[in-house]
């Protein structure tokens, strides 16, 4: 049996993001796409385009000195979403967190215009932040 499309797309952009390679995170995201981080933290927000989102994505590398990790532990989709529980750990400032996550994202014509990260335990994603 082949792979769902979209179970591809999502591998393709989480090898990506894990990599840092931003040529193919540009393949992944559509121009207009919007990414919605939840929570009262420095980097809660819905963040506009491409441009905005791969700065959101660059500063959880720089906030944490290159020390957050992502691990996928499932994948799902549906006609028009990926839905990925992942665990992410990270340390910065003296904290540590280690917690899951699910990320929603929306997928029209082979990439994706939405995403939400929700957070297992919201309250220590903003007190890591803060």
């Amino acid at each position: 049996m082949a792979e769902h499309p979209f179970v591809t797309l999502a591998k393709k952009g989480y090898e990506a993001f894990r990599t840092g390679d931003m040529a193919t995170l540009g393949e992944v995201f559509a121009d207009d796409v919007v990414f919605h981080v939840p929570g009262k933290s420095i980097l809660a927000n819905s963040y506009q385009g491409k441009a905005a989102t791969f700065g959101y994505f660059g500063k959880l590398f720089e906030l944490t000195n290159g020390t957050i990790k992502v691990e996928s532990l499932n994948l799902y989709v549906s006609d028009d979403q990926v839905v990925m529980l992942d665990r992410m750990a990270a340390e910065r400032n003296g904290k540590t967190i280690d917690t899951e996550l699910v990320l929603v994202l929306k997928v029209r014509d082979g990439q994706f215009v939405e995403g939400w990260d929700h957070f297992a335990d919201l309250a220590a994603w903003d007190e890591f932040w803060a």
